[in-house]
């Protein structure tokens, strides 16, 4: 059971990623998933992946955070790989009988692989340079441009800043509870595979005990605090855009539409 999450994860150095406007962040992020998804041609894919090092290379997070990212969805990716090497047609490269590989199916399994190493990077990078704070009003000032009500966008903001903020508290819970169990001499890593699922129950439920109480925990805070919602409510600190947030917005949005230009005309 991989407890060491990196996504959700707020990383404080100082990073031109870190410095720019959350909200450009956001749109760049799901602006980069939709082109990621868009683009078919494998010398656009693996061009998206230098920049994506350029990316982590200025956000300053580290290869060993990014690394951890990758580390703790290894079973998805897994699972992504082996539902695509099968049933496709092309030459085939290994028949066994039973199992039959072609070239197609291996390289759309590769490139879907791909794919979500790449969501999950860039993900993990908008998470490491945006506090929870700031994405949540990044996400309520882009929902109030599109003049979504301010009821609804402001309560769909702290419910996904909660939730991005929740994962790395539920990773470092769960790590802390299988530390306990095996200083108590639990085996969880040995047996067979249906002894192996039967040792989560110790794992799980006190994780889940103590998911409720830390929610109860901050129900009762907020409620202390005398929060009711976006009525009333002020902002500490307004966010404006900066000459340098112009800058980079027309330098990430301008790569992603050369990028997705020569997919389309590359022949």
């Amino acid at each position: 059971m991989n407890t060491n999450i990196a996504i959700g994860r707020y990383i404080p150095v100082d990073s031109p990623l870190h410095g720019m406007d959350p909200r450009i962040k956001i749109l760049f992020t799901i602006a980069s998933i939709i082109v990621l998804f868009s683009i078919s041609n494998t010398a656009v894919l693996v061009a998206m992946y230098l920049f994506l090092t350029v990316l982590v290379a200025v956000s300053r997070l580290g290869i060993v955070y990014i690394f951890k990212s990758i580390k703790s969805i290894w079973m998805l990716l897994f699972l992504a790989f082996a539902f695509q090497i099968f049933g496709q047609n092309g030459r085939v490269v290994v028949d066994l009988g039973f199992l039959t590989i072609t070239e197609t199916s291996l390289y759309n399994a590769l490139v879907n692989v791909s794919r979500l190493v790449f969501l999950i990077i860039i993900s993990t990078i908008f998470t490491g340079t945006t506090s929870p704070i700031r994405i949540a009003d990044a996400v309520e000032s882009i929902l109030n441009s599109f003049r979504v009500p301010k009821s609804f966008s402001h309560e769909l903001s702290l419910v996904l800043t909660i939730a991005i903020r929740f994962i790395p508290v539920i990773s470092d819970e769960a790590k802390n509870i299988i530390d306990s169990q095996k200083s108590r001499g639990a085996s969880l890593d040995s047996g067979r595979f249906i002894e192996r699922i039967k040792s989560l129950f110790p794992i799980l439920i006190p994780l889940l005990i103590n998911t409720v109480r830390r929610a109860d925990d901050l129900a009762l805070a907020m409620d202390v605090r005398c929060y009711s919602g976006y009525q009333g409510r002020t902002k500490f600190k307004k966010m404006r855009m900066k000459k340098t947030d112009f800058v980079y917005m027309i330098i990430l949005f301008g790569i992603l539409t050369v990028f997705l230009v020569i997919d389309k005309l590359w022949i």
